[in-house]
């Protein structure tokens, strides 16, 4: 709703979308930031090749593996000792691809 406020602690599980036709403008401050501009830079280049599905979300769980990883991001629904093997074995896939071209670029 306009003018909706919140704020998300580090760790918390969280995630945002425009569930409506309307176009939708948000500020959202994030402190260190530039983990998350990377993300968002990746996540342009892959819905720009149409590597995403019509949510957004990469097609491949291999190709989100490497955009977290490459943005130095966390999942906060996923405990870190399975986080960081699970994603470090998806994330090599995904290299091996050539997929890593979007963060190089970023």
């Amino acid at each position: 709703n306009a003018g909706d406020s919140i704020t998300v602690h580090p760790g918390e599980a969280h995630g945002f979308r425009n569930d409506s036709d309307a176009d939708v403008t948000f500020v959202c401050t994030v402190a260190p930031g530039d983990g998350f501009e990377r993300f968002l830079r990746i996540m342009t280049g892959l819905a720009v090749e149409g590597r995403t599905r019509a949510d957004g979300m990469p097609r491949s769980l291999a190709t989100m593996a490497l955009a977290i990883r490459h943005a130095d991001l966390t999942l906060a629904a996923l405990p870190g000792w399975a986080q960081q093997p699970l994603l470090a074995i998806l994330a090599r896939q995904a290299s091996k691809q050539g997929l890593d071209r979007f963060w190089r670029q970023s």
